[in-house]
Formats: structure tokens, C-alpha cells, sequence
């Protein structure tokens, strides 16, 4: 499984019935995994796409978008993941990684191991960079005449025009409040080393992604961290819907705004 975020989409909003403007651009926030099952038939690769107005790209978000994925059907049978990301703040954190060497739970009897792995800088991510190359062209090369102008219309826009050999699944995202207080995983120079795994409670730690090299040896160990918890959201609208009620609410309060400044300037001129 490799993981990443592409830059954010940016969505143009449309222009309200008086000729105002609404929403110039308005970012969505997409994270991808692309995922290597492997079977007696051979592998397959699939794509989980998670498109969002939370713009905050951190281990708690990754981690909560990673286990709505787990959940799904096609991940019964699976009892462990090699990781694969770069050193992002949001991937290489002491949170992430304990969450993951801990294993996810995916259900009342079950969880998913994983072994972690990191790219050497400016390497490793063709996987989940040619996903996003497909997106810039089908939004360059495909988009409608009147734009995307929500989140679901983009939802629907990478569902429809996506070769199907993707084999992509697009999810939304969204939480309205993030954890302060974290767990992290408790080791001496944990930025300089590219593999981690558990083994009966033991941590292994490498310098490399070869696991048939030394590691550095130590006990599976968390300590109390604090995180930024404020969260950042697009305004973008959810879908036409929404958009039309932020029209009209924007509409009314432009209004308002123009009757309060009347009746000051006429309460001056008297």
C-alpha cells in the first residue's frame, strides 16, 4: 500500500445572480492509496481515492481516511500491509506509525498489521504520481463547460471519466473536530530510520527499506504527545444543493448589508 496527497484541487465557484462574486476557488483536499492485493491468481491494484473539505493534512486525518478503507469488504481477509510513503510530516509522525505498528482495527474480532516503509527522498512514489498525472489531465483535457463547482460534481467527474482499469474508489471525507492529546511511538532517532516492524512486542528499526539488514532493537513503547487541533475546512459547497442555499444566504446578507448602510447614511443626513 503506498499513500499520498496531491495538491489540492482547486474548484471554481459560481457567480451569484447579481453578478457577485461568490467563491473565486475553493481547495479540495485529496489523499490516495493505491493498494497491491495479492492472490494466488496474481496481484491486483486498486485505487482509494478520498476527496475532502478538511484541508488539514495530518497523521490523525490520514489515519482516520486509512481506516474507513480497511473497513471495506475487500480487506476481510487481509491480516497484513507493508506501508509505503514518503517522510511527510503526516506519514512519518510518531502517531502514525504507532497506530499502524499496533495494527487497525477493522472490526470486533479483527485487525490489520503493517510494516512501515519509507521512501529516500524523491523516490518510490511513481504509483500514487501517475494517478494524480490522470487526474490533472482529465480536469485539463475532459472538464465540462460550466466547470466543477462542488465536491460531489468532482466525486462524480474522476468516477465517470477514469479509464476503468483504475479500478478506483472515490470517498468523501469529513470530521468536525480533531484530537488534541495523541499517542506516539516512543524511539531515540526515529526520523533517520526508513523500516519499522513488531515482533512480539519488540520494535525493529532499519536505516534502509532492506529488511534483511541489521536493525536497531527496542521495546515496543508509546509516550503522550500534543498536536495542532484546529481545523481548517474549504468552502467550498458539498453539492448544488448546498451551493444554491449559500447563494441564496449570500445573496440576503449582501442585501441586509446594503439596508444597513442606507439607513446610516440617512440617519447622517438628517
Amino acid at each position: 500500500m503506498v499513500g499520498d496527497y496531491k495538491e489540492n484541487f482547486q474548484l471554481s465557484q459560481l457567480i451569484d445572480y447579481f453578478s457577485f462574486q461568490f467563491f473565486d476557488r475553493s481547495p479540495v483536499s485529496c489523499l490516495t492509496f493505491v493498494v497491491y492485493f495479492g492472490g494466488e491468481l496474481g496481484t491486483t491494484k486498486r485505487v482509494y481515492t478520498v476527496l475532502s473539505r478538511v484541508l488539514n493534512h495530518t497523521s490523525q486525518v490520514v489515519l482516520q481516511c486509512l481506516e474507513s478503507i480497511l473497513k471495506r469488504s475487500e480487506f476481510t481477509s487481509i491480516n497484513s500491509i507493508k506501508w509505503w510513503s514518503d517522510g511527510g510530516p503526516c506519514f512519518k509522525s510518531g502517531e502514525f506509525a504507532l497506530k499502524l505498528l499496533s495494527g487497525i482495527q477493522i472490526s470486533e474480532i479483527k485487525s490489520i498489521t503493517f510494516k512501515l516503509n519509507y521512501f529516500e527522498p524523491q523516490h518510490g512514489k511513481l504509483d500514487v504520481d501517475s494517478i494524480f498525472g490522470i487526474y490533472a489531465n482529465l480536469l485539463k483535457h475532459n472538464l465540462p463547460s460550466s466547470g466543477i463547482n462542488s465536491l460531489h460534481e468532482l466525486m462524480d467527474f474522476l468516477l465517470v471519466e477514469a479509464p476503468e482499469c483504475l479500478q478506483q474508489t472515490i470517498i468523501e471525507y469529513d470530521v468536525d473536530k480533531l484530537n488534541e492529546r495523541v499517542q506516539n511511538l516512543k524511539v531515540d532517532n526515529f526520523k533517520k530510520y526508513l523500516n519499522f516492524e513488531v515482533v512480539d512486542n519488540i520494535l525493529y528499526s532499519r536505516l534502509t527499506s532492506d529488511e534483511t539488514e541489521p536493525a536497531s532493537v527496542s521495546p515496543f513503547k508509546s509516550m503522550k504527545g500534543k498536536v495542532k487541533a484546529q481545523l481548517k475546512k474549504s468552502d467550498v459547497s458539498i453539492d448544488k444543493e448546498n451551493m444554491e442555499k449559500e447563494l441564496v444566504q449570500y445573496e440576503l446578507e449582501q442585501l441586509l448589508n446594503k439596508q444597513s448602510i442606507s439607513q446610516f447614511n440617512s440617519q447622517q443626513e438628517i
